[in-house]
């Protein structure tokens, strides 16, 4: 999935403070207007809004509402949502919501956007989308993997940030 139209300028910290894109500053000048704060490279990405929120959410809605070569078929999306329910009982309290309904996915939280591609995705998709699609959920689920467990993990290694780790903490972490 991408997107057709590419030619888009990126900001800069410089294109920002002047305010050149004028469909996103129609506003008037913003709180931090008087700092000398790069509005571009001091902000990091979100993992939330890219990830979950943008790309998990999209491919959801590509294979439910997208076009009918690659939407999935009302049963099936009847059937994975039954299977979805059922795995109710089987969520332990750990986790902030309990699966839902693909046919409430216009409601899902971050946190279901999150538990799909790790927990319970993967499987109540398998023998429903086709392999190419089956990849994009097991990358997505990689990299969901990678930053929720791999990247705090190695910050620990980096204690002339927050300075040392209390013992033992670093040994569990690797």
């Amino acid at each position: 999935m991408t997107d057709p139209q590419n030619d888009f300028v990126l900001w800069t910290d410089l294109s920002f403070a002047e305010r050149a894109d004028e469909d996103h500053h129609h506003d008037g000048p913003h709180e931090f207007s008087g700092l000398d704060v790069g509005m571009v490279t001091r902000f990091p990405l979100d993992y939330m809004h890219l990830a979950c929120l943008g790309v998990m959410r999209k491919l959801l809605q590509f294979w439910l509402r997208g076009p009918l070569k690659f939407r999935l078929s009302f049963g099936c999306v009847d059937r994975i949502s039954q299977s979805l329910s059922q795995m109710r009982a089987y969520i332990p309290a750990d986790f902030a919501r309990k699966p839902r309904s693909l046919r409430e996915l216009d409601r899902w939280k971050d946190t279901e956007l999150k538990q799909f591609p790790l927990y319970t995705g993967d499987a109540k998709l398998h023998g429903f989308l086709d392999s190419i699609s089956t990849q994009i959920i097991r990358r997505l689920s990689e990299v969901e993997k990678i930053s929720t467990v791999e990247l705090p993990c190695k910050a620990l290694s980096m204690q002339h940030y927050v300075g040392p780790a209390p013992d033992g903490l670093l040994a569990t972490a690797q």
